[in-house]
């Protein structure tokens, strides 16, 4: 056990846990729940030993779920994904509901446009009217809900307005930050965009909503992040993070239904053209292989709203 204890934290030393594929964790029964700890309990570890019970800052005594049969075990995910779901459980019934809200109304479970009756979301969600309602005004500060007097909460609806606007937004923002990036980025900034690259490409572009469907949309968001993170600005990071959850909900419309038409498209290219630009500290070419890879999901999005594209980004 203590020789197996010494190879783990020589691996999780040497080797930045951000980027260790599930292959590997696995390869070392305690690696997951040693990388949790790590986090919970100040970066130092289990308090006492593997089989122990760390507490977090506020002296909460935290239980590691440990996974070792193989169906248990989500071989999708990385180490980071893993590290982020303890580090960012919901502390409040409130937050809860707020996320499977969100995540519902993003995917399109929720219906652009449907109404929020507090009494079917109490039964469906299974949640107290007073979080439920913090959950909806949250979600309608984040324009995600609609509240209108007495018609009460409603799914933002979708539009040819809404997603030339969000594209639009989304560009001003993201080509400044992207530039920001580039000039100062350094090699760490580097290896977050190599990385999230790299852990995007391992799964197939989703046809389809489903577990897949939502790793895909996860790594996705996580590297288009990491393309922006050295911009030095935590609004442009806050409102490209806000934005890319809006021109989700498109993204996946247009998904389902140019999927049945038949369309396809290389988000695999399109990433790896951004990539190859922004490591070769090329900024023209950053901002216009950024600009095409939105442009396109902007115009199939329409296409999906039955509207022409026309020239809305000139």
């Amino acid at each position: 056990m203590a020789a197996d204890r010494e190879d783990l934290r020589r691996l999780v030393s040497f080797v930045p846990h951000f980027i260790l594929p599930l292959e590997i964790i696995f390869k070392f029964p305690n690696l997951r729940y040693h990388l949790v700890c790590r986090h919970v309990n100040g970066g130092a570890g289990p308090s006492e030993s593997f089989g122990g019970s760390p507490k977090n800052a506020n002296g909460i005594t935290v239980h590691a779920v440990r996974r070792d049969r193989p169906e248990e075990r989500d071989m999708t995910r990385t180490a980071s994904e893993i590290d982020l779901e303890q580090r960012d459980a919901p502390r409040t019934v409130s937050e809860a509901i707020y996320r499977r809200l969100r995540s519902d109304i993003i995917w399109g479970v929720l219906v652009p446009g449907a109404p929020l009756r507090s009494d079917e979301l109490r039964r469906k969600y299974d949640v107290g009217i007073s979080p439920l309602r913090e959950a909806l005004s949250r979600l309608a500060s984040e324009r995600l809900v609609t509240s209108s007097g007495q018609r009460g909460f409603r799914v933002a609806p979708i539009g040819d307005a809404s997603v030339v606007d969000i594209t639009r937004t989304r560009l001003v923002i993201e080509c400044a930050a992207l530039e920001r990036s580039i000039e100062v980025g350094d090699v760490a900034w580097e290896t977050r965009v190599v990385a999230t690259h790299h852990a995007l490409s391992r799964v197939p572009f989703p046809t389809s909503q489903g577990a897949e469907a939502e790793v895909w949309t996860r790594r996705h968001k996580a590297f288009h992040m990491a393309l922006l993170s050295a911009c030095q600005s935590e609004w442009q990071i806050y409102l490209a993070d806000l934005l890319f959850d809006q021109a989700e909900r498109f993204r996946i419309l247009r998904a389902v239904k140019t999927a049945a038409a038949g369309r396809q498209r290389d988000p695999a290219k399109e990433h790896q053209e951004i990539v190859d630009a922004v490591l070769d500290r090329d900024l023209e070419r950053s901002i216009a292989a950024l600009r095409s890879h939105y442009r396109v999901t902007m115009e199939m999005a329409l296409e999906a709203l039955a509207s022409p594209a026309e020239e809305a980004l000139q």
